[in-house]
């Protein structure tokens, strides 16, 4: 059943360069995701600066977890759920007729490289949005289920371990 090892290894890959990539680009310019966070009109405004100081850090670990694979299930259980929260405002936002220049999503990432536009969205928002996120939260779905995959460090203890019982 190799394949599926390596299934779930590009899975962990593709969903943790996502949520690494989008944290970093939050982190790099604060003050359009804080704007982002208010044009969704859903957060009391005296949340927005923790929100916006907190949450790219929650992005880059579920990140960092995936890629290295390290709490891999729990990191994958988080991403889902973000994933699904994201669709959840984008939709509502899209229902209520905002009109919001960005996403708030991935900074300026896509207009420094208008390629990543196909895989990271661009900057008008739309029901691809949701597609898009729905798309990466069933992404992540096997590796809530399966957690450790080739090249992780779940897997490499969970080999250690089994070699321990052994002995």
């Amino acid at each position: 059943m190799r394949w599926m090892e390596v299934l779930l290894f590009g899975c962990r890959l593709v969903v943790g360069a996502l949520f690494l990539l989008a944290g970093l680009a939050k982190l790099a310019a604060p003050g359009t995701f804080s704007a982002a966070l208010v044009a969704y009109a859903v957060l009391p405004v005296t949340l927005v600066y923790w929100v916006a100081t907190l949450f790219p850090w929650v992005e880059v670990a579920v990140g960092l977890a995936l890629l290295v694979g390290l709490f891999t299930r729990a990191a994958a259980g988080v991403a889902i759920a973000l994933l699904l929260m994201f669709s959840l405002l984008i939709t509502q936002a899209l229902l209520r007729g905002l009109s919001l220049e960005d996403c708030g999503c991935f900074g300026g990432i896509t207009e420094a490289v208008p390629a990543l536009t196909l895989v990271l969205g661009g900057k008008s928002l739309g029901w691809h949005d949701v597609v898009r996120d729905l798309i990466y939260a069933l992404l992540a779905l096997p590796l809530l289920r399966s957690g450790s995959s080739l090249l992780s460090v779940d897997g490499w203890q969970a080999r250690r371990a089994a070699l321990e019982a052994r002995s």
